[in-house]
């Protein structure tokens, strides 16, 4: 990975972990940035700036904890995407901001 946007089917990737800091929260290790759901996506897509060519996918992902800054975030330390959840992906641009949750258009 490491500054690829290429990632791999089927195989277990693990995060670089790092000490990183975002604005004024406190630090944290860094790890694979994930939503639990679509419609947590669709609030982060609210501040979103760019959406052509990315995706949302479903993964299988491990170590799983609580993202420490203001968002639905959380982070996962190890994630696989498998062909079956790459077939289902959606494109960002395609996501419905409605008020009270995402749905594909």
């Amino acid at each position: 990975m490491r500054g690829s946007r290429l990632v791999p089917l089927g195989e277990w990737l693990a995060a670089e972990r790092k000490w990183v800091k975002e604005g004024s929260t406190p630090y944290y290790w860094s790890g694979f940035h994930a939503y639990m759901s679509l419609a947590d996506v669709g609030k982060w897509l609210h501040r979103c700036r760019i959406t052509k060519g990315r995706v949302a996918v479903e993964v299988d992902a491990a170590e799983i904890r609580p993202k420490p800054t203001a968002g639905r975030a959380v982070l996962a330390g190890r994630i696989r995407v498998t062909r079956e959840q790459w077939a289902k992906r959606i494109a960002l641009h395609t996501i419905n901001l409605s008020k009270n949750a995402a749905s594909r258009e």
